[in-house]
């Protein structure tokens, strides 16, 4: 008999766990780009990928497997910010947290971890913290305990999910997965914006700054060691879209008005991140940095601070857009 979706999410999710080649990591998250091969009880083989995740990867990975086969399923991103609404999309509806079963997934603010029945006894499991109890480390899980598991605790959460869907015996390939460009029909498109004050937060530990203008995702990433740093700038409504994306192999995160330089990281590997605001075309002047030691990129409305981190070795690659 084949597992269910729900059975299927816990394998995976016990098996990044407890094997420690899998450590924690927000700003590598995305592992080193190899993969692995797991096999269920059922004989089934799917593919997660290598090295590091942090605790919504983990549960992203886990789902998309079980619907998918492989990590590259239906949810390409989640935070624990989207992560209620990922998981509605695509079958989960929410459950009481006295009731909980194998495979349900938790979700607290800035936290989710996955229910896993072991003979009997519920337990949470999932990924927690890096080595020195920060947000990124070495690959792999270096103290045993960087993913780990314990006694379920209805008191440690807000909420719970529950997969509904069709299993597999129902519907043998519910899951349509995207083509590079239907995908790129759906992410690179400008979305409408209302503006509003970009939040700027610094990783104190890989050194990247973060702007966003959703104060649920800075309060997500404050809540996970981010450093908030106040408003950068204000973003008027605007028709000019700016693109971000991430880079999962030194946490980068760059921003850009050109759809051409989007589509390109995109193409090479990074992830798109979608429209975090729009810019006027007529306000004040976003200056753009790149760190050629660290790879990383910096964004400021302040000429002072730009011409400060040009003295200190960055470089200038001028005004990136109005805000």
């Amino acid at each position: 008999m084949p597992l269910s979706r729900a059975q299927a999410m816990s394998e995976v999710t016990w098996h990044l766990v407890t094997d420690e080649s899998h450590g924690y990591s927000q700003p590598h998250r995305m592992g080193d780009g190899t993969e692995e091969d797991i096999t269920l009880s059922d004989g089934e083989v799917v593919t997660v990928h290598s090295k590091d995740y942090d605790c919504s990867e983990c549960m992203r990975v886990a789902v998309d497997c079980a619907l998918s086969g492989s990590y590259h399923g239906p949810i390409t991103y989640m935070w624990t910010g989207s992560e209620r609404e990922d998981l509605l999309a695509v079958g989960f509806v929410e459950v009481g947290l006295d009731d909980v079963q194998d495979g349900d997934i938790l979700l607290t603010d800035g936290h989710t971890e996955m229910v896993i029945d072991m003979d009997g006894r519920l337990v949470q499991a999932g990924f927690r913290h890096s080595e020195d109890y920060g947000i990124d480390g070495e690959p792999g899980d270096q103290t045993g305990t960087e993913s780990s598991y314990s006694d379920y605790d209805p008191s440690d959460w807000e909420t719970a999910f529950r997969y509904v869907g069709p299993e597999r015996e129902d519907a043998p390939a519910p899951v349509h997965v995207e083509t590079p460009e239907e995908k790129e029909a759906r992410q690179m498109q400008p979305v409408s914006n209302n503006g509003g004050d970009v939040f700027r937060l610094y990783n104190p530990y890989s050194g990247a700054h973060h702007f966003t203008t959703s104060a649920g995702e800075r309060d997500a990433l404050t809540g996970a060691g981010w450093q908030y740093e106040g408003v950068a700038w204000t973003a008027k409504v605007g028709k000019q879209a700016v693109y971000r994306l991430y880079n999962g192999g030194n946490g980068d995160h760059l921003l850009t008005p050109s759809f051409d330089e989007a589509k390109a990281c995109a193409d090479a590997g990074w992830m798109y991140e979608g429209v975090p605001f729009m810019a006027s075309g007529d306000g004040a002047e976003i200056y753009r940095l790149y760190n050629p030691n660290s790879g990383l990129h910096h964004f400021t409305a302040s000429a002072a601070e730009r011409d400060a981190l040009v003295a200190a070795g960055w470089q200038s690659e001028g005004v990136t857009f109005k805000a």
